[in-house]
Formats: structure tokens, C-alpha cells, sequence
């Protein structure tokens, strides 16, 4: 598995408009896009038609590729969610608000998912910080639970990627602190 590029996820989530995303439409119309769900539906993507063709997003249901005007006759996994009535009920309006699709699903939700992914990267790291400095004390405490727990802690230590600066660091703070005492 490759290390994720943190730096490259932020920026592409700072660069992207700010979700949370839904995809909107009218089937009637023949409307399709992704807006925000506040702030006055911001778009974020639309379709377009080029030439003489209609462009409305199509789907893969059963290793077919199914057009969204046709999604609900898929069944209610697939259909568009209607913005007036649930699946299977009569509606007035063809607006839909969300697509029932996984893959709709997962382009919808990916600006939230890559938000909360990066929070918890960040709490992670925090707390890794935190645990890393409790270890570096210990292992600098003479008073500690003996040896036995110095050398747990340098073995903790030991799984750090910057381990011989880290261990560098530890003793010379050791020697300073022989020195004081």
C-alpha cells in the first residue's frame, strides 16, 4: 500500500467546492446535477449536451450501463430519489434530490469522507504526538519504574520513523540532565 499523500488530499479538498454535495434534477426537463446542499445549491458539476445527443449520467446496474432517466425502473436501489414522493408513490414533480446508486452515493458523499478522514488523520497524529512525548519522558525519568519501563518505552520508541534522532535527542537530554545533577 502506498503512504497517502496528506498534503495533496488537502489540497484538493481546500481547492474543491465545499460540501456537503447532493445530486439534484428533473427527469422531465432532463436536468442533472451535483450542487451543494446549502448556501443557495452551488454547482458543482452539470452535464452539457454535445452534438446532437442528449448527456444525462448513466449508471452501471448488472454489468449494463443504465441512462437516469430509466434508473427507476431498476428498482428502488437504483432510482433517483424523488424530492416530493418516496419510490413506488405517485409524484407532481419529477425533481429528484439523490440518486440511490452506489457510485452516485460515493461521488456525492467523497468531499464529506475526505474531510472527516483528514480530522481523523490529524486526531491521530496528535495523539500519537502526545504518546511519543509521555515515552520520551519516561525514558528520561531515572525515578521510573526501574529500567524494565525505560526500556519499554525505548522500544516504543523504536517504531518511530525518525528513531535515531529521536534517541539522539533522549540522550543528550540525559547527559544535560547528569550534568545539573
Amino acid at each position: 500500500m502506498s503512504p497517502i499523500d496528506l498534503a495533496g488530499a488537502r489540497a484538493r479538498l481546500a481547492a474543491a467546492t465545499p460540501g456537503p454535495w447532493r445530486r439534484y434534477g428533473n427527469v422531465k426537463h432532463r436536468v442533472c446535477y451535483l450542487a451543494t446542499i446549502d448556501r443557495g445549491r452551488i454547482f458543482v458539476l452539470d452535464f452539457e449536451r454535445w452534438g446532437f445527443g442528449q448527456a444525462q449520467p448513466r449508471f452501471q446496474v448488472r454489468n449494463r450501463m443504465v441512462p437516469l432517466g430509466k434508473m427507476e425502473a431498476e428498482g428502488e436501489a437504483y432510482s433517483p430519489i424523488w424530492e416530493v414522493a418516496p419510490f413506488g408513490q405517485p409524484r407532481y414533480r419529477d425533481d429528484f434530490q439523490g440518486i440511490a446508486h452506489p457510485d452516485a452515493a460515493f461521488i456525492e458523499h467523497s468531499w464529506a469522507d475526505l474531510r472527516d478522514a483528514l480530522a481523523e488523520v490529524d486526531r491521530l497524529a496528535a495523539e500519537r504526538l502526545a504518546f511519543e512525548r509521555a515515552l520520551v519522558d519516561i525514558v528520561n525519568d531515572t525515578e521510573a519504574d526501574g529500567e524494565d519501563a525505560r526500556d519499554r518505552a525505548r522500544k516504543a520508541l523504536a517504531a518511530r520513523p525518525d528513531f535515531e534522532a529521536a534517541i539522539a535527542q533522549l540522550e543528550t537530554r540525559r547527559k544535560a540532565a547528569e550534568v545539573t545533577s
